[in-house]
């Protein structure tokens, strides 16, 4: 016999980080620091529209945009999940691909 069981979220609407983003975006005024805007605007880049926006340690900013730039990424890591995950696809009955990717 194979029971079920059915979870539930207690906790959704004391999610601070949740609550903080939606308080943020209806801000007419946002106080932020120069690293977490910055990491920020690549999750939400609307993060920051039709408000003032004030930066602390300023400053700073274009290093940190500068060591953003310099990461780096594996390309044929990314191309063989792409390519795995299209393969997948294909032997669920979902796309047609025959295999390696071609340039």
């Amino acid at each position: 016999m194979m029971a079920t069981f059915h979870l539930t979220v207690y906790f959704e609407s004391e999610d601070f980080w949740k609550r903080s983003q939606e308080k943020a975006k209806a801000c007419k005024v946002v106080l932020t620091n120069h690293a977490y805007l910055v990491t920020r605007l690549e999750d939400d880049p609307d993060f920051v529209a039709d408000c003032l926006l004030i930066i602390d340690e300023v400053q700073k900013i274009l290093l940190t945009l500068e060591n953003l730039l310099r990461q780096t990424y594996d390309l044929q890591y990314i191309l063989d999940l792409i390519d795995s995950a299209l393969l997948e696809g294909t032997n669920q009955g979902s796309t047609t691909y025959t295999g390696k990717y071609s340039f």
